[in-house]
């Protein structure tokens, strides 16, 4: 026959089952708390990444290039849209530092294609008030197109206006865009390296002849190629650029320009006139000459 406990003991046992009851209800509480809550703020960490993707591989930020916030990962991962930002860059207060060559770090640039550009980053003169916001580089039909920098593809689709084009998102919100391909040779998510193929040159969507639309896109807006880099020369003109709201001071002109319809019996100098301007103005605005004819619905700038 078991001998009986002493009293004391017999009291004590149903205190020690709360206390584990308690201390197994609080392990269990933390371990769900972190599950909900995640990791602590990585982006703050050097060499860390933001919040992966659910349907793209992480992209890896340095303090150096941009540290990013939460309107500046991404979270939000979209393999349609073009901008993903919506960002009002003309209110940017910040400098951001882009590098295109830094050794250490294992950036490279890579031009995309070498050749005579065929149209310019800014308004086009022979489509008046028409703005380009890319570089056009000549190309023949099939010539191999390479990846400008390490990155992920974001977007591969066919657009009524870039025919089939690439997207990358590479670190720091910095993007590029490859225009009018014959053929992609990358899907969405994948992960490619500076000088790696992407697709072939061609003339697809609005095109005019066989070239390369080359874009540079911060939080989705474009900005001039040609202050960095040399496509006739294929020289890098600097490896790394401060970028600021300078850099983004076409998108204020554009936002101040007025245009007018033209309707039946229009001239240039009742034009001119209602808007306070002059002959000379419209036709340097609009890429026209005195004698060239009006016609009903099209659109002139006028500022």
């Amino acid at each position: 026959m078991r001998p009986r406990r002493p009293a004391a003991a017999r009291a004590l046992r149903p205190l020690a089952l709360v206390g584990l009851w308690l201390c197994c209800a609080t392990l269990a509480f933390a371990s769900v708390n972190d599950t909900l809550s995640g990791p602590a703020d990585s982006s703050r960490v050097r060499g860390s990444s933001p919040d992966r993707p659910v349907s793209a591989p992480a992209l890896r930020f340095r303090t150096e290039y941009f540290v990013p916030d939460s309107t500046h990962t991404f979270s939000t991962w979209d393999e349609r849209t073009i901008d993903i930002y919506r960002a009002d860059l003309t209110k940017f207060r910040d400098t951001v530092r882009l590098y295109l060559n830094d050794h250490v770090a294992g950036v490279f640039f890579s031009f995309p294609i070498r050749g005579r550009i065929t149209s310019g980053f800014g308004y086009r003169r022979m489509f008046g008030h028409q703005f380009h916001f890319g570089t056009d580089i000549k190309c023949e039909r099939g010539d191999s197109i390479v990846a400008a920098l390490d990155g992920t593809v974001r977007v591969v689709r066919y657009d009524r206006g870039y025919g089939w084009f690439v997207v990358i998102a590479h670190e720091g919100g910095l993007e590029t865009l490859y225009g009018h391909l014959s053929k992609t040779m990358v899907e969405p998510g994948y992960r490619i390296r500076s000088g790696e193929l992407l697709g072939y040159g061609g003339s697809t969507g609005l095109s005019t002849g066989n070239h390369l639309h080359f874009e540079f896109r911060f939080l989705g807006e474009q900005f001039d190629p040609a202050r960095v880099l040399s496509f006739e020369q294929g020289e890098v003109l600097v490896d790394h650029f401060d970028l600021d709201a300078t850099w983004f001071d076409h998108l204020v002109e554009l936002a101040k320009a007025k245009y007018h319809v033209i309707r039946r019996g229009d001239t240039l100098g009742h034009i001119a006139r209602r808007w306070g301007t002059s002959i000379y103005r419209l036709c340097a605005l609009n890429g026209m000459t005195t004698r060239s004819i009006l016609r009903p619905g099209r659109t002139l700038r006028v500022n």
